[in-house]
């Protein structure tokens, strides 16, 4: 199944755009100011970088599963940890939330 996937990012209710920058773990989004958005991706994604954001294509066979992870506020594009984001959604209580993050071909 090809999937795409677009990061298009803004702050304060839209009304600041975001810069986009590729990191080695997924891409920055800041608003060259005190907001920032990471998001942790596949590293082996090719990213297209526009003004409006970034576009990548991500190919997934039965059985595979890729992981998108987005924090707010934080600079650091961290790898995609699926443990760590399943243990923390369920520590807040809501263990059903940890397949949002995740697309899975059956």
């Amino acid at each position: 199944m090809d999937i795409s996937i677009r990061f298009s990012p803004s702050f304060i209710y839209a009304r600041k755009s975001a810069h986009v920058t590729p990191r080695r773990n997924g891409l920055l989004a800041t608003d060259d100011d005190d907001e920032a958005a990471a998001l942790a991706a596949p590293s082996d994604l090719r990213w297209q970088l526009s003004d409006a954001g970034a576009t990548a294509q991500l190919r997934l066979r039965a059985g595979e599963s890729a992981w998108f992870v987005l924090r707010y506020d934080d600079d650091a594009v961290l790898p995609p940890d699926h443990e760590r984001v399943t243990a923390t959604v369920a520590i807040n209580g809501a263990p059903a939330l940890a397949e949002v993050g995740r697309g899975r071909v059956g």
